[in-house]
């Protein structure tokens, strides 16, 4: 996979020195034994109150068609694209369910869901855990919608420039975490559960959508790449090169994340020397918490294969921009979650080395056609990463 372009907008460039010298602050106190406080009702303070808590590894599952509308909200039980869903169209009132918690704990919630048709905003509700919102940011939480380019060859004009193409909207199911949009928080946001009986509502402020189920979890961590990398230590090296071009992605979070045309080097491919090709995908778009990318690509056989990118940051001068990588839905490694694109004005070759192997089935609704969806969300955290990866991968 190649990401050709990975920049920043000039003017995040005071916001992204906070972040980091945030970080480096927490690391401090960390190591000489102080500690923050945080703004009463923020979930810096929530996390902080319930640190001690501990992270279980029991599901606790809770059937979309099963919630109680409020107030007489709209809602129905249909079918949508193969699953059974509780439709939720009216854009108003409120939802309530009732679960029950075996083992007290931290979990994380994920929300089974299918993005109507609207008006193009981003959905967003407000979540009660048994009549009180948690923290501060879940009373405006958000569920992203996908777009794709409406084409998958590009129309040329009469001088045989390429035409940008329009952006759609791509209607299918999708499973997410709720977590921060806007970046502050490392990782989903975590619920604190006590054993017993609890009631879970949420109430729409914009934009209808469909849910199919929600799930409190704890997903297990990722190994180190060394652990990653000895656990797949009889896998021989790929011989095959797989290219994606980046411009052509699968989809998108964003129709601001459109294919875009670099002539600084004529080794970005497809290149012409009059003609303008459009050869890139991101640059100062690309710029905030909440966009991703995913691509889709076929591996002829099993093996660890380099994965590199051939991109440019040339934005924050002097500074690393971060991305979360995963494959099929998944951080193979720790290392992944936070790889770093250093800044340089011509663009640069960056290689990881990650496992990958010869895939035997299709995932169910975010890879209805097979393949693999390498899927590259940004991300605001620094760590330092070597230099060269293997990732094992299997058709």
């Amino acid at each position: 996979m190649r990401n050709k372009c990975c920049c920043l907008q000039k003017i995040l460039c005071a916001m992204m020195a906070a972040f980091l010298l945030a970080a480096s602050l927490t690391a401090f106190a960390q190591e000489n034994g102080y500690t923050f406080t945080y703004r009463s009702g923020s979930y810096a303070a929530y996390d902080q109150q319930h640190a001690t808590m501990p992270f279980p590894m029991t599901e606790i599952r809770l059937d979309g068609p099963a919630g109680e509308a409020v107030d007489g909200v709209r809602c129905s039980v249909q079918q949508i694209d193969g699953g059974e869903a509780l439709v939720w169209d009216d854009q108003k009132g409120s939802v309530t369910w009732s679960f029950n918690v075996a083992e007290a704990g931290r979990y994380a919630l994920a929300i089974d869901y299918y993005a109507l048709p609207g008006v193009g905003n981003i959905p967003e509700y407000e979540l009660c855990i048994d009549g009180e919102v948690p923290f501060i940011e879940a009373q405006q939480l958000q569920l992203t919608r996908l777009y794709q380019d409406a084409v998958t060859v590009f129309a040329q004009d009469n001088m045989g420039n390429d035409l940008r193409p329009s952006q759609e909207e791509v209607y299918t199911w999708q499973t997410s975490d709720l977590y921060d949009v806007n970046g502050y928080v490392n990782g989903s946001y975590l619920f604190a559960l006590e054993a017993g009986e609890h009631t879970l509502t949420l109430t729409a402020i914009r934009e209808p959508v469909a849910i199919a189920s929600l799930c409190f979890h704890n997903a297990q961590e990722a190994p180190t790449y060394a652990d990653y990398s000895a656990a797949h230590a009889d896998m021989a090296q790929g011989a095959d090169t797989i290219t994606i071009e980046a411009e052509h992605a699968l989809n998108k979070t964003s129709t601001q994340l459109y294919p875009i045309s670099d002539r600084s080097d004529p080794m970005t491919s497809p290149s012409d020397p009059i003609a303008k090709k459009l050869n890139t995908i991101g640059g100062e778009n690309w710029a905030t918490a909440d966009q991703s990318i995913t691509w889709e690509f076929e591996v002829p056989a099993d093996g660890m294969y380099n994965l590199t990118f051939r991109f440019r940051q040339n934005f924050l001068r002097g500074m690393l921009v971060y991305r979360n990588i995963q494959i099929d839905g998944e951080t193979p490694f720790r290392e992944m979650a936070q790889v770093e694109f250093p800044y340089g004005v011509p663009p640069a070759r960056y290689a990881h080395r990650l496992p990958m192997y010869r895939r035997t089935q299709s995932s169910r609704r975010s890879n209805p056609d097979g393949g693999h969806p390498a899927h590259l969300p940004p991300s605001g955290h620094r760590t330092r990463t070597p230099s060269g990866y293997l990732i094992a991968w299997k058709p």
